[in-house]
């Protein structure tokens, strides 16, 4: 029988090289308020009624897939986000049909528009999805009139 006795080592080093890296994180800035209201023509027997366009400014130095995501409620509520869009307006119209259906519905009101900046993926030849997007969006609220008021125009104000 072998008898052995092991100590206990503790081992240490060294090494000279050393790495770095320098890293840009591109930023996704929020639309410049105010949003933008004009009146659009009227879209004839077939759409009569007030229409508007909202229209923004692209944020200073945003990246080439900056794109935009905009968010429509009434009231509060009913929230509606269309698909991301590389277009800086959407359109609104108020026809006389739907505005005597939302007298009578109770779906009157003023419209809350938010846009936000996200980034742009192409999902498809001319649809995208969402990457990043900015942590706040930039609103507008657009009113139009009701049969009640006698006035189908419409008025904005930012928010």
């Amino acid at each position: 029988m072998v008898l052995s006795s092991t100590r206990s080592t503790l081992a240490d080093w060294t090494d000279g090289e050393s790495i770095g890296a320098t890293f840009t994180a591109v930023t996704y800035g929020q639309v410049p308020a105010p949003l933008t209201c004009s009146k659009l023509p009227d879209g004839g027997l077939l759409e009569p009624g007030a229409r508007a366009q909202i229209s923004w400014s692209e944020p200073a130095g945003a990246p080439a897939d900056v794109g935009y995501q905009v968010t429509m409620s009434r009231n509060g509520a009913n929230a509606t986000t269309l698909a991301p869009q590389k277009e800086r307006f959407t359109n609104l119209s108020q026809g006389l049909l739907s505005a005597l259906l939302g007298a009578l519905l109770g779906s009157s009101g003023p419209i809350d528009i938010d846009v936000r900046t996200v980034q742009l993926v192409p999902a498809s030849s001319n649809s995208y999805t969402v990457g990043w997007s900015a942590a706040q969006s930039t609103r507008i609220t657009v009113n139009f009139g009701t049969l009640l008021s006698g006035s189908f125009g419409f008025t904005c104000r930012p928010v």
